[in-house]
């Protein structure tokens, strides 16, 4: 049962429009942790006085120490109405989507921009293809690529993925053009190699006969969160009666999942995942977030972009907020007034500690070790487990006899997999024959004869190392893992199970 009830808003505004120069939209959050400490914050804004009639906008800076508190320093890079003494990054730009790339070997281009150009400064249109890129070597000064726009056929909501270590490529999650026949507000994925060339967008999330009469998908900044990427879907609820295209409506975030970025799933029940506020408040009829939220500690923070008034009527932009979260808080599992009980996927134990993130305070909850064959371990029983009442992010749990997984930790079940009365045929990968014999020799009672690899074999050895056939080990043999070795993340060794496949 999903659960997005245990939000906390911070009263008021962090930042809201004040000023000439952003008293008719502050929104379109980005933000970046800084190398000595702090936080900048991007956001879009647009005041009366532009230097072109068709100007879009401005990306402008935030600094902050703590998260909570910003301050809008005067950088004095672009002029407005006469005057540099304000804190314009970016003329003519919208959609602040920034971020560091640690990849790069450029200093000019460390950090790294996707913006909405409408026009030109000439006040030729862009015809819908108004994504463009601005590079800088410290996130404060901005030099907007010479070619741009860059994606094409997008329209003006897009945020900005960064570099994706899976596919190899830059990601941004965009809206293809209405322009192009799309009468429906949808998520549409582009991609680049150098982030100057980008690829035209391709549908990856489109509104379906599940979702009510007129809902729209206005944009999704999408974050990667351990190996899974988490999208903030802005669900556009529109009038279904109004003829197309809609501009008329309500948006507030929903929750999306995907384990490789381009195939993805409607999380929680479709429910709204930061609820928007009661009638008459900053965010009651829109709620947009920044590209990703901020880990403070054990709680996750949304930024996001909260307006009183409907999408489609001038001036609607309202403040930017902030909405905490509990660390892994997306949606949770309730047992309500009856017992519930949960099996994990089965893993390895890596670690010597079990910690689970749980909310206890009305019952309460036991842990029970499972081998493969789904027995409890012996001392690690659900009726040995010290059951926890409480509320905490990393309880560790114990047992009557065990204060940790220390025993358990690694441990290869030998009548599982290694006891028989044939011969087992072993091969390996990336090592030697005499290292695999020094240790295979000194298990007792096990029989076991050599195999090449290209043979069949019942478990083959391997480590992460070019196995001839343009493939590592790893990947060249496939099966069940039994045991690995792993240090800092990177998994160093395996023993494999050939379980056919």
């Amino acid at each position: 049962m999903a659960d997005f009830l245990k939000w906390e808003k911070e009263d008021g505004p962090r930042v809201e429009g004040t000023r000439d120069i952003d008293q008719s939209k502050v929104q379109a959050p980005g933000i970046v942790l800084l190398p000595d400490g702090g936080y900048r914050l991007y956001y879009t804004a647009v005041g009366p006085g532009r230097p072109f009639p068709n100007c879009q906008g401005y990306i402008l800076s935030a600094f902050s120490e703590d998260g909570v508190n910003w301050e809008r320093p005067n950088l004095g890079l672009v002029e407005y109405q006469g005057s540099k003494d304000n804190n314009i990054a970016l003329l003519n730009a919208a959609g602040a989507n920034v971020f560091e790339d640690a990849r790069e070997t450029d200093p000019a281009r460390r950090y790294k921009s996707l913006f909405f150009e409408l026009h030109g400064p000439d006040g030729t249109p862009n015809m819908g293809d108004g994504v463009s890129v601005a590079f800088s070597p410290d996130g404060v000064k901005w030099t907007k690529y010479e070619q741009n726009p860059v994606i094409t056929r997008s329209s003006d909501s897009h945020t900005l993925f960064g570099w994706d270590d899976l596919h190899g490529k830059y990601v941004s999650y965009c809206r293809p053009s209405l322009h192009e026949g799309n009468k429906i507000r949808r998520i549409g994925r582009a991609v680049s190699d150098d982030f100057v060339n980008w690829t035209v967008p391709e549908d990856v999330l489109v509104p379906d006969d599940d979702d009510p009469p007129g809902m729209e998908f206005y944009g999704m900044p999408v974050f990667k969160y351990e190996d899974l990427y988490i999208g903030q879907l802005w669900a556009y609820q529109t009038p279904p009666e109004e003829p197309q295209i809609r501009f008329a409506g309500s948006i507030h975030v929903q929750l999306a999942g995907s384990r490789d970025g381009r195939v993805w799933e409607r999380l929680g029940g479709r429910k709204p995942f930061i609820p928007n506020g009661p009638p008459g408040s900053i965010d009651h009829w829109e709620t947009m977030t920044a590209q990703s939220p901020v880990v403070m500690g054990d709680e996750l923070w949304f930024y996001y972009c909260g307006t009183a008034s409907e999408h489609g009527f001038t001036g609607r932009g309202g403040p930017i907020c902030l909405a905490k979260l509990r660390l892994d808080g997306f949606v949770s599992l309730d047992a309500g007034d009856e017992t519930g009980t949960v099996v994990t996927k089965p893993f390895l134990c890596e670690g010597d500690l079990l910690k689970i993130n749980a909310s206890a305070r009305n019952g309460m909850v036991g842990v029970a070790v499972l081998d493969e064959s789904g027995t409890q371990h012996q001392g690690y029983s659900r009726q040995d487990c010290a059951l926890f009442d409480g509320d905490a992010i990393k309880h560790q749990v114990t047992w009557r006899e065990h204060s940790s997984l220390k025993e358990l930790a690694g441990k290869i079940e030998m009548s599982d997999h290694f006891n028989s009365n044939n011969y087992l045929k072993i091969a390996y990968c990336g090592i030697n024959n005499d290292t695999i014999n020094y240790y295979l020799k000194r298990i007792k009672n096990f029989r076991y004869i050599e195999t090449p690899n290209d043979e069949d074999y019942d478990y083959i050895i391997m480590t992460n190392r070019h196995s001839g056939k343009d493939q590592t080990c790893f990947d060249s043999y496939k099966g069940k893992d039994i045991l690995f070795v792993k240090r800092n993340g990177l998994i160093l060794s395996r023993i494999r199970q050939n379980t056919g496949s």
